[in-house]
């Protein structure tokens, strides 16, 4: 068997289970790694606020990569790569997204608070509940075409029907073609994420409200050119020195495909959409199995 040398995790639905815990199976299997010299990186959608305390209690070195690798940083915190959105484009967007009657978060790297800003108060909508546990971050600006020219934003985040979403990544690919990097979700699609919050919601009736549109609802994220978990993989690689055919990674979502195609050892954990199953060379279980202790048992056990 292949000896693999270093390892690359996705958080929720991977590492996190359904409560976003990491569990007990899992910190022991990774603290064994750590004690055999493995180098571990976090590879997460989450920026740096919402992932900071999963990896202090990993406490690996990294290279981890937030935002889909927008922002690259050390374990100790050191930002090693960030790539911005550049004003031209946030300015494009902020316009679209004002005269299509979608939501807006514009988004800083999350090293001081607050980091998100948007011009209107929180509207129903499937992602009410998650803005709301977030909204500590969040600061009111009435020019948010002022936020895109003076702060280094890194996404922005656009929150309305699908369709209309996707009527606006059409616009933005003519105008700036390979000027952005981007994820486009059906809500749906990302109910794993969000029953979290959802759950978090006591009123059985606005429940019932925030999830009616769930299935028409979506969220585009747009990021500098050039980012994904993918690319992002190169800043790991040269920090640590290793191939890529001597890493494992596991994930369980579209944006962990990038990378999946470019490590030796793709894993997929039993709940990943089938389309990242079709990617990996082997299925572990599930995120609230310990999928990542079994597969790491499997991968890491010469060592």
């Amino acid at each position: 068997m292949n000896r693999y040398v270093a390892l690359i995790l996705d958080l929720d639905g991977t590492l996190l289970d359904e409560n976003k815990k990491i569990s007990s199976e899992n910190l022991e299997a990774l603290k064994n790694l750590k004690q055999k010299g493995i180098p571990i990186g976090i590879f997460t959608g989450r920026d740096f606020e919402m992932a900071r305390g999963y990896l202090d209690s990993i406490s690996a070195e990294g290279p981890h990569a937030l935002q889909n690798g927008a922002l690259v940083i050390t374990g100790k915190g050191k930002i090693i790569d960030c790539t911005t959105v550049s004003p031209d484009l946030a300015h494009a967007v902020i316009n679209m997204a004002k005269g299509r009657s979608c939501d807006i978060i514009l988004r800083e790297a999350s090293l001081k608070l607050p980091d998100w800003f948007r011009k209107d108060r929180l509207r129903m909508n499937p992602y009410l509940p998650f803005l709301k546990a977030y909204s500590h971050r969040i600061e009111y600006i009435d020019d948010l075409h002022m936020v895109a020219e003076e702060r280094r934003l890194i996404q922005i985040d656009v929150t309305g029907l699908h369709e209309t979403l996707t009527s606006i990544l059409k616009e933005l690919s003519v105008d700036y073609p390979g000027g952005f990097s981007y994820t486009l979700l059906k809500t749906s699609d990302d109910s794993a994420f969000m029953e979290y919050y959802w759950n978090s919601i006591e009123d059985k009736t606005l429940l019932e409200n925030v999830k009616r549109n769930c299935e028409r609802w979506g969220l585009f994220s747009i990021f500098g050119s050039g980012i994904s978990k993918g690319k992002a993989l190169d800043s790991f690689l040269e920090y640590h020195s290793v191939s890529p055919s001597k890493v494992v990674f596991i994930g369980d979502h579209l944006a962990d495909i990038p990378l999946m195609r470019r490590v030796g050892m793709p894993i997929a954990v039993a709940n990943a959409m089938d389309v990242v199953k079709e990617e990996s060379k082997y299925i572990t279980s599930s995120n609230s199995e310990g999928g990542v202790a079994k597969a790491i048992s499997v991968f890491f056990a010469d060592l």
